[in-house]
């Protein structure tokens, strides 16, 4: 059995773009939603835009560990918070936090900051309009890998030396004899 991770940040870049998509008003063009991190990325001529950017993330708690034994396998498991960093670029942009639309990705909504007005001056110096907020969202990790291991086990035990022969060397006199223990684990 391989290693599997189930890593939920691509859950997030996926969610964080289909709820900007459905919830943004006024509506954006999808292929104006982009992702902040993504390479080799060239801003829209137009100034109607959205770029979401994970500006942190922060791992709570301790590492829970479940261990299956019927498939012999360790699970580990972790709670991340990230902050998501929303620019938008137009004229008017208010966005809603859902939290049942993040449900259906494993992530859940914490909480969002107020938003700011961040505009800024273009390089054709025009004001560009922009707001930002930062979404609070956390999703769990999961690390599942081979742990094998046994239920049953058979010990058998072998004298090397008997209990006469023990006590007939002076040495041995009034000990126990010595056993070699043989361990089979049955498939």
């Amino acid at each position: 059995m391989e290693d599997k991770i189930t890593y939920s940040y691509r859950n997030l870049i996926s969610a964080l773009y289909e709820f900007l998509c459905t919830y943004i008003t006024p509506e954006v063009d999808p292929s104006q939603v982009l992702s902040g991190d993504a390479q080799n990325m060239v801003l829209p001529e137009n100034e109607d835009y959205i770029i979401f950017t994970v500006v942190s993330q922060m791992r709570h708690g301790t590492t829970a560990e479940h261990y299956d034994a019927d498939s012999e396998t360790l699970a580990l498991k972790e709670l991340n918070e990230v902050t998501v960093k929303v620019d938008c670029y137009a004229d008017s942009t208010n966005s809603s936090v859902a939290p049942e639309f993040f449900r259906r990705y494993g992530i859940s909504a914490l909480y969002a900051d107020d938003a700011t007005n961040t505009t800024l001056v273009s390089d054709s110096n025009q004001y560009l309009h922009r707001w930002s907020v930062n979404l609070h969202l956390s999703f769990k990790n999961t690390v599942t890998i081979p742990q094998p291991g046994f239920t049953k086990m058979q010990v058998g035990m072998n004298s090397i030396v008997t209990q006469e022969e023990a006590e007939k060397d002076p040495i041995g006199a009034g000990k126990l004899h010595v056993c070699d223990v043989d361990v089979k684990i049955p498939n």
